[in-house]
């Protein structure tokens, strides 16, 4: 499992957005210091918005602003929020078995078990926890 620029920008966006927790950030400070275009910035932060981990305010010192501390960001919930699979095999859905094969595949019950232990991972992973690394 590979996980996405999208996410990866995601995270250290957040994280920038986190560093001036008292005043907006605009677009074109975040673009210069991650070093990520404005325009993929747009649609990584557009989602976010939506679910309310962040706000913008329009204008002149106008910018985006975290809504919720990054300690109760959870990575579960930005991957949710991005719409990212992080399904690690075809078979495997919700951490359920979709195809019939189910009582017979030996591997199963431990691509299964992998499953839960990488979405207990992020559900137990915030993003304060990068924010020292980035």
């Amino acid at each position: 499992m590979k996980v996405s620029a999208k996410l990866r920008y995601t995270v250290r966006t957040l994280c920038e957005i986190g560093n001036t927790a008292d005043n907006p950030l605009s677009l074109s400070k975040i673009e210069k210091k991650q070093k990520i275009s404005g325009k993929y910035l747009k649609q990584i932060l557009q989602p976010l918005e939506k679910k309310g981990i962040i706000g913008s305010i329009r204008g002149k010192n106008g910018g985006y602003y975290l809504k919720r501390n990054l300690k109760n960001i959870s990575l579960y919930e930005v991957v949710e929020c991005l719409n990212e699979n992080t399904t690690i095999s075809p078979c495997l859905h919700n951490g359920l078995c979709n195809f019939e094969r189910k009582d017979y595949c030996g591997s199963h019950g431990k691509w299964n078990d992998l499953q839960k232990l990488i979405n207990d991972y992020y559900k137990n992973t915030f993003i304060i926890d990068f924010k020292d690394e980035i």
